[in-house]
């Protein structure tokens, strides 16, 4: 036997076990690397219809808009009994009837002498003239005849302080051409030169609509206080360039009403610099965004159409997680319940039904729990660990279970959020135009304008009619009864 053979046995256990070591580090390191690569092409395979990312994220690469109503085997299009809406005779100014004569009549000398049989069916055709008024307003003087001859004269209305002005048509014309229409100011210029022939310049469309800003600031005040004794509004906020820099613009809205404010800050602090969550007593529909529990005055909801979509990414990237699909059928069932309890007049489930929902909700999200266990810290491993956005969302279902189905108890609660999310989209097609706001000014007038206008089309109310009225001073008589003495 070798001398040293013991040391050769000694130095192959040790080289085995570094081995060991090494091979254990490396599994270690693959698994990481692993979930780094999981991780990254899920959201390679994440866009607007699967999770809660923005449209705008999309790219050019859109997906193919998929509903997440579940197919009741109907055809496309209007069902049975449905009433149309077509074409109909609008209110028309001005009436012009257009004869059309047979071709013999043309040139016959018997024309006129023959004998009328009958006129055939009559087609309108619906057509706008654009044209310019000018109103010469003069004041008279009279030598008053009850006052002894007294010299007597005229007073200009209020609004009429210069020789030359435009009226309260061109300014709504070029305000809501900048606002409800999104275009800039120079296009309105361009408009406006090109179909009435007013060089109106930019400086003034910019002054006509800080004008419109200051006529329905009042009315702004209004819709908060609205919205404030509302018991139920809908909650949300998006990025807005203002000055170069990153703004948001928030919004609370409910049914009839909508309010857009502009903040430097997104989260709490811009919340409470608004001032309207602070106050408000009510429930509050968000997307579950983590500034919102900051507030405790006010119960929470949360938009259900957000977590839809998550699950349905869930499911898409890893088919076995099979929890998804069937917490996506039971919110569908649930939300189908309350529609049929809605037809008959209810205002909340029974609250056995509620109770038999919310033990299969739970049922799945402990099934979920289940196959999506908790990280384990490793042997000098240090720090938080990292749950991960699919275990984040079973635990934020879990943890929020009464306002995720705050809708079955409260059919004020609407099951989505949508409400705030389409008031918002507005500023999105304002920034693809005008690139940014120049002036916190401007967009704090935008917000303020926009926050009547889209109060004024939730009431039905021709928005042009609107604006005018606004300009003529009479903003606030346009959404809310006139006070009573």
């Amino acid at each position: 036997m070798p001398e040293n053979y013991d040391e050769s046995i000694s130095a192959l256990r040790e080289e085995i076990r570094v081995l060991r070591e090494e091979l254990a580090q490396m599994r270690e390191l693959l698994k990481e690397k692993d979930a780094v690569i999981a991780e990254l092409k899920e959201q390679l395979r994440k866009n607007s219809q699967n999770s809660s990312k923005p449209p705008s994220s999309d790219g050019y690469r859109k997906p193919r808009p998929v509903s997440n109503r579940e197919k009741t085997g109907r055809k496309a299009g209007a069902q049975p009994g449905h009433q149309g809406h077509g074409l109909k005779m609008p209110k028309a100014d001005v009436i012009e009837d257009v004869a059309h004569l047979p071709e013999e009549c043309e040139g016959c000398a018997h024309f006129g002498t023959c004998p009328k049989v009958a006129t055939s069916s009559v087609r309108n055709e619906i057509d706008v003239e654009i044209k310019v008024v000018l109103k010469r307003h003069y004041t008279e003087s009279y030598a008053c005849a009850k006052e002894r001859g007294k010299i007597v004269s005229g007073s200009f209305p209020e609004g009429i302080k210069s020789s030359m002005q435009y009226g309260a048509g061109i300014k709504a014309l070029a305000a809501t051409l900048n606002t409800e229409g999104m275009m800039s100011v120079e296009r309105v210029h361009s408009f406006l030169s090109a179909a009435l022939g007013l060089p109106v310049c930019a400086g003034t469309v910019s002054a006509m609509v800080k004008e419109l800003a200051f006529q329905v600031g009042g009315t702004v005040r209004a819709i908060v206080q609205a919205l404030m004794t509302n018991p139920v509004n809908n909650a949300d906020e998006t990025g807005f360039r203002v000055e170069g820099s990153l703004y948001w613009l928030h919004s609370v809205c409910n049914e009839l009403f909508t309010y857009l404010a502009v903040q430097k800050k997104r989260g709490e602090k811009g919340m409470r610099e608004i001032g309207f969550l602070p106050a408000y007593h009510g429930v509050i529909v968000s997307d579950c965004w983590g500034a919102y529990w900051k507030f405790d005055n006010f119960s929470h909801a949360i938009c259900n159409a957000h977590i839809l979509r998550e699950l349905k990414g869930i499911h898409e990237n890893d088919p076995k997680q099979s929890w998804a699909e069937d917490m996506r059928s039971l919110l569908r069932e649930m939300v189908h319940a309350r529609h049929e309890a809605e037809r008959l007049e209810a205002s909340a489930l029974p609250s056995e039904t509620v109770r038999a929902f919310q033990a299969r909700y739970d049922a799945i999200l402990e099934q979920a729990a289940g196959v999506n266990p908790l990280p384990v810290r490793q042997p000098g491993q240090r720090g938080r660990l990292a749950k991960g956005p699919l275990r984040c969302l079973i635990d934020r279902l879990t943890a929020h279970r009464d306002e995720a189905l705050r809708f079955l108890e409260d059919f004020r609660v609407p099951f989505t959020n949508n409400r705030a999310e389409q008031s918002l989209r507005m500023a999105k097609v304002k920034g693809k135009v005008s690139g940014c706001m120049r002036t916190l000014s401007g967009a704090d007038d935008f917000a303020a304008i926009m926050s009547f206008i889209a109060s004024v089309k939730k009431h039905g109310i021709n928005v042009f009619s609107a604006v005018k009225n606004a300009f003529l001073g009479n903003a606030y008589g346009v959404l809310f009864p006139a006070p009573t003495e």
